[in-house]
């Protein structure tokens, strides 16, 4: 049997429900689970081939405290080998982890096929060097943050498969920081030493078709024939939505500024409609984000608020206590920090950008 799998917060759960929609009508019928981070119990199944899963059923392979020590989007990465060992452990052969961003237009099955050969498939960012005038996107970026992208993982259950992701469940939980400045980015960093231990048992897939995303879309020549999305007459499978926001959706990525927007689609035109089809399908789902909403997520521990640096002095310690000087100090910091700041936005508000 096969199965995909994805994380989200409360607040992205509606991706993750356009993720199943779009797998569902491109005839991909294989069982989605949810892994939803949230303290309180989550909702019910939201497809008959959707599951949600709660956290609490992953709990007893969790290092201590790691739900609050990483924030939302290091815990979504580093979460990533316990759902799939956990899908493994439901009695699935092959499992595709997919971020909920992602948008399938085309048909499993020919990665399906392809893990026959592979423990592990990867996909590149980019599957040929990147003209050098390239604004967006670069190759010394793309070796700083990962040359894999973690969107999109396939796994075939395997003894080597169980060994990876077992490296990273140790791994993971100590570098799945987003701390560039100590050279770690979540898993993407981490994933290519995979290929130092185990290349023998990793496929690296060059299938245009696969994970086309804004850093790699003037390389892909994409056209829309009767609604199937194509490259060279053959149907593209899925686009990684990275950086698409709902309040900006004829953006490619809402985070970059509008000159490399705009170069975006310069390069890759056919993007527009892309982002429209995108846009109309989460639409759908957006408006029960008020009621996901109510599903805490991970901010304070024994009554700490989980400031960043707070977060990583939980990891360091292991605990936080009222009756430690070193935390009373942070506290102190952090207070007189933000109300400097305050002071700043008062005394020169023309210094605002």
């Amino acid at each position: 049997m096969n199965a995909f799998c994805t994380i989200v917060t409360p607040s992205h759960l509606h991706l993750a429900k356009a993720l199943a929609e779009s797998l569902e009508a491109s005839g991909n019928s294989e069982t989605l689970f949810i892994l939803l981070i949230s303290e309180n119990n989550p909702q019910e199944d939201i497809y008959k081939n959707v599951k949600i899963c709660q956290i609490e059923q992953l709990a007893k392979e969790l290092p201590q405290n790691i739900c609050w020590y990483f924030d939302n989007f290091e815990l979504c990465n580093a979460l990533k080998p316990f759902i799939v060992k956990w899908v493994f452990q439901q009695g699935f052969e092959k499992v595709i982890f997919l971020d909920a961003d992602i948008y399938v237009v085309g048909s499993f099955a020919p990665v399906w096929q392809t893990l026959d050969a592979y423990s592990l498939l990867l996909t590149p960012h980019h599957i040929c060097p990147p003209p050098l005038k390239l604004t967006y996107a670069n190759e010394s970026v793309v070796a700083d943050l990962g040359i894999f992208n973690g969107g999109f993982a396939g796994w075939r259950s395997s003894e080597k498969a169980l060994e990876m992701l077992d490296w990273m469940c140790t791994r993971f939980p100590i570098y799945g920081f987003c701390d560039q400045k100590n050279g770690m980015f979540v898993d993407q960093k981490l994933i290519p030493l995979l290929l130092q231990y185990y290349a023998n048992y990793i496929g690296i897939s060059s299938n245009p078709c696969l994970n086309i995303a804004f850093w790699n879309a003037h390389e892909r020549n994409v056209s829309y024939l009767e609604k199937v999305y194509l490259i060279n007459d053959n149907p593209v499978i899925f686009f990684h939505m990275s950086g698409f926001r709902l309040a900006k959706p004829e953006l490619p990525c809402s985070y970059l500024p509008s000159k490399q927007n705009k170069d975006i689609l310069n390069n890759a035109p056919w993007m527009s409609l892309l982002l429209e089809d995108y846009g109309n399908l989460i639409k759908k789902f957006i408006e029960q984000d008020s009621k996901d909403q109510r599903l805490r997520v991970f901010t304070d521990f024994n009554g700490f608020k989980l400031t960043r640096s707070m977060r990583y002095m939980l990891f360091r310690k292991g605990q936080l206590s009222r009756k430690d000087p070193e935390v009373w100090k942070l506290i102190v910091r952090e207070f007189i920090t933000e109300k400097l700041k305050y002071v700043k936005r008062y005394l020169f508000p023309y210094r605002e950008k």
